[in-house]
């Protein structure tokens, strides 16, 4: 595409815009809203979903390790071999 071309193009959508304001802006919006939207949806997911590390820290607290009795044995035996 040669210059006088692309300056042939401006000068015509420059006047289509111009002769027709309220329409032109009614496409900017129609545009914007919904990527707007996508946008805001996506950061909201992405922001309520959780990490791994969260999901794991929701479910076990901060505990490093979670330890239970094996069988035959109780929960008083495991507790008298912890610190």
């Amino acid at each position: 595409m040669t210059g006088s071309i692309a300056a042939l193009l401006l000068r015509i959508g420059r006047r289509s815009i111009l002769r027709s304001r309220w329409r032109s802006l009614l496409i900017v919006v129609l545009i914007f809203v919904p990527v707007a939207g996508m946008v805001g949806l996506a950061t909201v997911i992405q922001t309520i979903t959780p990490t791994a590390e969260r999901s794991a820290t929701d479910q076990m607290g901060q505990a490093d390790l979670l330890v239970y009795p094996g069988p035959g044995g109780d929960e008083t035996a495991l507790r008298a071999l912890l610190p």
